[in-house]
């Protein structure tokens, strides 16, 4: 026998309540996209407004929003002037000012709940602090191109091992060389 229609809204409102909390489960265990899928599923099969506003929530803050993407540059940028979106060569310290106004209100943990927004608010600080200092600067930039240079530096092979196992010894089950 077919269920009635009255019964059908019932249901799909206890099918979107389980839905929204898988979609709440796989947010705390790192699965953003899998939360938004279950998200806009919860949504799709009843409008309550506790999935309506954490599906809204996941759009904003979760993985592809504009959000999360500006945390992920700053903390896979790599060094302090990738912060920025800089190099070296075309950082101007008249910049620096606004680029870190702009990014600091876009990281500021107090408007961007994305995941990692603190550690990226706070590399951006370190970064800022770094760069809007001189001798901070300086010390930073040589270190910077001696890390550059290490790793441009070609690593020389080991030297070649001697035949054997090594000095002395003559194999398994048997006495050292003399």
């Amino acid at each position: 026998r077919l269920q009635t229609a009255p019964d059908i809204p019932g249901m799909n409102k206890e099918a979107a309540k389980d839905a929204l909390e898988v979609a709440r489960r796989k947010y705390e265990d790192g699965d953003d996209i899998g939360a938004a899928k279950f998200a806009e599923k919860s949504v799709r099969l009843f409008e309550l407004p506790e999935a309506v506003s954490f599906a809204a929530w996941l759009d904003k803050y979760g993985a592809g929003s504009e959000m999360a993407a500006a945390v992920s540059r700053v903390l896979e940028a790599t060094d302090h002037y990738a912060v920025f979106g800089v190099t070296p060569a075309t950082f101007e310290l008249s910049n620096l000012k606004s680029k870190y106004r702009q990014l600091s209100l876009t990281l500021h943990p107090d408007k961007n709940q994305a995941r990692c927004a603190a550690a990226a608010f706070q590399r951006l600080g370190e970064a800022h602090q770094v760069l809007s200092e001189a001798a901070k600067r300086d010390a930073y930039d040589s270190e910077l191109r001696m890390s550059r240079k290490r790793k441009a530096e070609p690593v020389p092979p080991p030297p070649p091992r001697a035949a054997g196992r090594g000095r002395g010894w003559s194999g398994p089950g048997r006495a050292p060389a003399a």
